[in-house]
């Protein structure tokens, strides 16, 4: 007795379809591969053509050629929308590409380049037309070789009066890369999202006390091109995801206290569903109630606070980061002891971190003044948890006055 599940014939019949079966898997890759290539790809075909072209013709008569080109392309496509009270007030789609040209001229050891930036910034059309991208680059490569000249005569006038003691290449040539990531591309149901919002922010009027309750996203994708004139072409694209609920409550001191959750992520799949958000929003709700109800502290708290690991890289960034890079000065300045271009690094941080502390922790009277979020959690039994959602993003984030960030 035949117990397969398959006819008897089966093996006869999948010989047959072997040779279609293999030609469509043949025409799927060969699809795939083209779509790879540049020449299919109608922005990065202008950039390259106008590169060719610039590489061989940009040049006026008694000026230097350039030595290095680049053209940038950002693509930014951005959905927003925004609810309150249980109704959407807010929404707008926005899309901007823009282009960035530089243009070098001297040698690697000494350039038109300055501290300030360098090369335009233009404007380009969205529908991928071919010809109007080139006339675009072509017109903004002509501006920025333009502006190249005049600084670079102005440089070499300026350096003509100085001495430097310790000179420093203003560019350094790297080697060729070529990279073609899939572009992102911006696909959603509004109305979902929508309804998020609004039952979100609708759950106001579960507390009477509660002032305000917000919801609101911002998805975007970005697309990025770079093509130069030592060879690198690069092409990719980027998703981000944020979604934010936010409400405020005012305690019987009237005191304004506010309670928000942010959610990031870096696809569609990450993000919480419509239950997982509304609970999100009831989160909100209790943590203001909290808020509202705990006592008053007797003084200023004056000591550690302990970060979590993703706060903690936030503020090591803010404080210690910046500190750390070096700028190049101006002409004719040297590296200095202090300051923005310190050459000592503890000098930069240790000043650094004076002034960000004197900034962002002033002293404040006692009186009937509400701790932080933390400090208030400590005068309580059970201490409020700040929740995290999302990477490296803090998801609580408390807002009285005093608030450490």
């Amino acid at each position: 007795m035949n117990t397969s599940i398959f006819p008897r014939n089966f093996t006869l019949i999948f010989k047959k379809f072997i040779p279609l079966l293999s030609l469509l898997l043949a025409i799927s890759s060969a699809t795939a591969a083209e779509s790879a290539k540049p020449q299919a790809d109608p922005v990065l075909r202008a950039l390259q053509t106008e590169m060719d072209r610039s590489k061989t013709k940009l040049r006026l008569e008694n000026s230097p050629a350039p030595y290095f080109i680049g053209y940038r392309i950002v693509d930014i496509d951005t959905w927003e929308a925004d609810a309150a009270l249980g109704g959407v007030r807010d929404e707008s789609r926005t899309r901007i590409r823009f282009l960035m040209v530089q243009v070098r001229l001297g040698d690697y050891r000494q350039d038109n380049s300055s501290p300030h930036g360098d090369g335009t910034v233009e404007l380009v059309p969205l529908d991928n037309d071919e010809h109007a991208l080139r006339l675009q680059v072509w017109t903004a490569t002509d501006k920025a070789y333009k502006q190249a000249v005049e600084a670079l005569t102005a440089k070499q006038a300026k350096l003509k009066q100085l001495t430097i003691d310790h000179p420093v290449d203003d560019f350094a040539h790297a080697g060729a890369v070529q990279s073609l990531q899939p572009l992102a591309e911006l696909k959603l149901d509004r109305e979902p999202w929508l309804a998020m919002l609004r039952d979100a922010s609708a759950l106001y009027k579960r507390d009477p006390k509660v002032q305000f309750l917000q919801a609101s996203l911002n998805f975007s994708t970005v697309n990025r091109y770079y093509v130069n004139s030592e060879g690198t072409v690069v092409r990719g694209g980027e998703e981000l995801y944020r979604m934010l609920i936010g409400g405020n409550t005012q305690a019987d001191d009237g005191m304004q206290l506010d309670r928000s959750l942010e959610i990031t992520a870096k696809s569609v799949q990450e993000l919480p569903r419509a239950a997982e958000f509304q609970e999100g929003a009831a989160q909100i709700m209790s943590a203001l109630k909290q808020l509202r109800e705990a006592p008053l502290a007797d003084e200023d708290y004056h000591g550690p606070v302990l970060l979590s690991a993703d706060a903690a890289s936030t503020v090591f960034s803010s404080l210690v980061g910046g500190n750390l890079l070096g700028f190049k000065p101006e002409l004719g300045q040297n590296a200095r002891v202090h300051g923005q271009f310190a050459s000592s690094y503890q000098t930069r941080v240790r000043s650094g971190h004076r002034k960000r502390r004197a900034r962002q922790l002033p002293a404040r009277p006692s009186t009937h003044s509400r701790l932080p979020c933390l400090q208030r959690a400590w005068t309580r039994q059970s201490p409020l948890e700040l929740a995290h959602t999302g990477p490296g993003k803090p998801g609580g984030e408390c807002q009285p006055s005093g608030c450490v960030r």
